[in-house]
């Protein structure tokens, strides 16, 4: 049977006329661009770059070369892209990384919402040098940590001392204070990296500057100063007014009150046109929120999306201690020999961790200590020992927002991360404090046990708090937990309903959850492991899945031949939290 070909209208993509299917197959234009015989001898050339040239050179001689012109120019840019990539890197980017080139050399913003490891912060570097380098572009980074900005630094030093370019780079990471301040207010720079801290503390110093990309990494810590977003909308040429005319249609937009007619709306859409400069927002989650966070949809033209951690290549196992946790470490330890992170549970205590560390440090194992109060020279000095090797383990509390969860790259030095107990969220239901996530956790789990009437009424409540908390920045959970827990603080409009709900939740759960019928209940369910303590106080534990992924995502990094594989050792303080993290990670990881 004859193979007949389907003919597309408007889909040639030199000219827009129809084209066959068969064509577009081959990765030819329409007939109307060149004939049958024309195309003869591009059907036998197997090589995709001379294949490009010959039909670009067909096209332009016979003066039907039209979009074509612009893919043949991104393909030739990409390729000079690639070739710097693997100049710098001694490997090719990955396609995600081309992905991503692709859209800041066609002038959009975007997000890189990818798992830890894959090569987001690796593409922010070569890239903001490629563009600062090639076409002159005034490049921002902002990242979690001074530790980050310290760690870029040194890459960028290294790039581009190899590749002999003349590129001015500044990263304000500490040392040298006002020297780099007053390079900072006169401009003298190429490429600017800072700290969100920066960001918070010195905008009077970026403010009235215009950067042309601005790339933030770990945008989850960065959404945690919800007023950053607006001052990074500034730096890429937004004035304070443009915002507010943004933020006035986005509220118009939520109450369905937008007259797309109204002078507010066109003067909204002349903002818009302007040109501006780009934003690259970099997450491992893509769980983002808030009503300023949509103003990258309205502003910038992209949503934010979701995030997953499933490509990673980490062998989760668990050990039961049979003897002392200290001792057990310790010769796990000397078997594994270097490269670790220890996290300790964050229920234990700072100075359960420092008696961890004592222990170990008396037993000549070479340990570094991070935690929430150690200083950032004495943090940035214990971490270079650990990259130069003279330290071979580092300890830390297990933290969601840690410097050992979040803020270390190192895929060359980090083989193993070691728990010495489940990563958990843990609430006491005795003393239930009025913690909103805690609250919408604990109303969830007791749904099962209590009479219909209520559970309809908590049902509708917990269906309005997710709709709403879409809504909310960081800083208005912020001054809704600061209303809960007794401060003065005045709430108004949806924030005031968000916190009336949380409150009925609140008193709702006082007078369930300690009836002795749903604690037997709640014991029977599988991810919940229910503990008394000598006090008498009550507690649920619920496995926090995200912050093991997060911790235990560090020993699994790209590189160029492929993803590093990693180690994860749990040690077993919960048998029945167990069960329910291997659950959940066989269903997350599917």
């Amino acid at each position: 049977m004859d193979y007949i070909p389907l003919y597309i209208k408007n889909l040639c993509f030199n000219c827009n006329n129809t084209i066959s299917s068969y064509r577009l197959s081959q990765g030819l234009p329409c007939e109307n661009d060149l004939d049958d015989n024309e195309i003869v001898e591009l059907l036998n050339i197997k090589d995709e770059n001379t294949f490009r040239e010959l039909l670009y050179k067909k096209l332009s001689e016979k003066g039907k070369l039209k979009d074509y012109s612009n893919i043949y120019n991104l393909y030739k840019e990409v390729n000079k892209f690639s070739e710097f990539f693997k100049k710098v890197l001694n490997s090719n980017p990955w396609k995600v990384q081309i992905m991503w080139f692709i859209r800041l050399y066609k002038n959009n913003s975007f997000s890189m919402i990818a798992p830890t490891g894959v090569g987001k912060s690796t593409f922010i570097i070569v890239s903001s040098i490629y563009f600062s380098s090639k076409y002159n572009k005034k490049i921002l980074i902002i990242l979690p940590t001074r530790l980050l900005v310290k760690q870029f630094n040194d890459l960028f030093d290294k790039f581009i001392s190899s590749l002999n370019l003349n590129i001015k780079f500044i990263a304000y990471y500490g040392s040298n204070k006002k020297e780099i301040k007053e390079k900072i207010k006169n401009e003298d720079f190429n490429i600017l990296i800072i700290s969100n801290q920066f960001l918070t503390k010195n905008f009077d110093i970026l403010k009235g500057k215009k950067f042309d990309i601005a790339f933030v990494d770990d945008v989850d810590s960065f959404f945690k100063g919800s007023k950053n977003i607006e001052k990074l909308f500034i730096l890429i040429g937004y004035s304070e007014d443009d915002i507010n005319i943004a933020k006035k249609v986005i509220d118009l937009k939520l109450n369905g009150k937008l007259d797309f007619n109204s002078d507010l709306y066109k003067r909204f859409l002349e903002i818009k046109n302007k040109n501006h400069g780009l934003i690259v927002l970099s997450s491992a989650t893509g769980s983002l929120r808030g009503k300023r966070v949509r103003l990258y949809k309205e502003l910038a033209n992209f949503t934010i999306g979701t995030g997953s951690s499933k490509i990673r290549n980490v062998i989760d196992v668990y050990y039961v201690p049979k003897k002392d946790i200290k001792e057990e470490l310790l010769n796990l330890l000397k078997e594994l020999e270097d490269g670790g992170l220890i996290f300790v549970p964050k229920e234990r205590g700072i100075e359960y961790m420092k008696e961890i560390y004592n222990y170990l440090v008396s037993n000549n194992i070479k340990v570094g200590l991070i935690y929430s109060k150690t200083k950032t020279k004495e943090i940035e000095s214990i971490l270079n020992d650990f990259y130069e090797g003279k330290i071979n383990f580092l300890i830390s509390i297990t933290d969601p927002y840690g410097i050992l969860t979040r803020g270390v790259n190192m895929p060359e030095r980090i083989k193993y991360a070691i728990f010495l107990g489940i990563p958990k969220i843990k609430i006491n239901i005795r003393n239930l404090e009025k913690n909103i996530m805690n609250i919408i956790i604990l109303s969830n789990l007791i749904l099962p046990y209590i009479p219909e009437i209520e559970k309809d009424r908590i049902t509708k409540i917990l269906t309005r708090l997710r709709k709403n908390m879409k809504k909310l920045s960081s800083g208005d959970l912020k001054l809704i937990s600061d209303f809960l827990n007794g401060n003065k603080v005045e709430l108004v409009g949806y924030l005031k309903f968000f916190a009336n709900d949380i409150l009925t939740l609140y008193n709702i759960l006082k007078i369930y959850i300690d009836n002795t019928e749903i604690l037997d209940k709640l014991k029977e369910n599988p991810d919940v492991s229910i503990e008394v303590d000598e006090n008498k106080n009550i507690y649920l534990n619920i496995v926090d899945l995200k912050t093991y992924l997060q911790a235990s995502g560090r020993t699994s990094r790209l590189y160029s031949g492929g993803i590093s594989k990693g180690l994860s050792i749990v040690f077993v303080d919960d048998e029945k939290l167990l069960k329910s993290l291997d659950m959940k990670l066989r269903y997350y990881l599917l």
